[in-house]
């Protein structure tokens, strides 16, 4: 879900559906951006990768109460590693256990919550075992994915991260009045 820009890294996962073809994996990618053409292009012939194109939030979560995971593709730089990015956020929203090639803070959340697994941002055969991980042991599936929910609820609503905010401002405020 998001933008299709330079800041993910679709080969690997695109690598990964051609191997997952005959089978019942299907790949959605939503949205749009600078890369969507070229990667239409390049996907033409795999049958298991569809493209939603841009689409409303309420459609967001039709597709994603359809879905059993999600992979977060960033690229490991320093922005992403060093921050939690707003589409895992949207994925923990869903209770959808996430797969991300990030290092840092996410694969510390990842880790920690037991949300997700982190791949290996080049290697398809990295991203493919996570996937069947999932697919063989439905049951940490099920945990990750209300792990996943509860975490968002708990810490990441719009009310608690407004709530947290306010709390840092008065604090910097009042700090700053000494």
């Amino acid at each position: 879900l998001g933008t299709m820009s330079q800041a993910f890294e679709f080969e690997t996962v695109i690598k990964c559906a051609k191997e997952f073809q005959n089978s019942n994996v299907k790949f959605i990618f939503c949205g749009d951006g600078e890369l969507k053409n070229s990667l239409i292009r390049k996907t033409n012939n795999i049958k298991n990768i569809f493209f939603s194109g841009w689409i409303e939030e309420e459609k967001i979560s039709a597709i994603a109460n359809r879905c059993s995971l999600a992979i977060a593709p960033y690229r490991n730089i320093k922005n992403f590693r060093d921050n939690i990015p707003n589409k895992i956020i949207d994925y923990l929203s869903f209770g959808l256990p996430i797969l991300s090639s990030l290092t840092g803070e996410v694969k510390s959340l990842l880790d920690k919550e037991k949300i997700g697994f982190s791949y290996n941002e080049q290697s398809c055969t990295s991203l493919k075992q996570k996937i069947i991980k999932f697919i063989d042991d439905k049951e940490t599936m099920k945990l990750y994915s209300k792990n996943a929910y509860k975490l968002y609820c708990t810490k990441y609503t719009y009310d608690i991260v407004y709530g947290d905010a306010v709390d840092l401002i008065e604090k910097i405020y009042k700090t700053s009045q000494l």
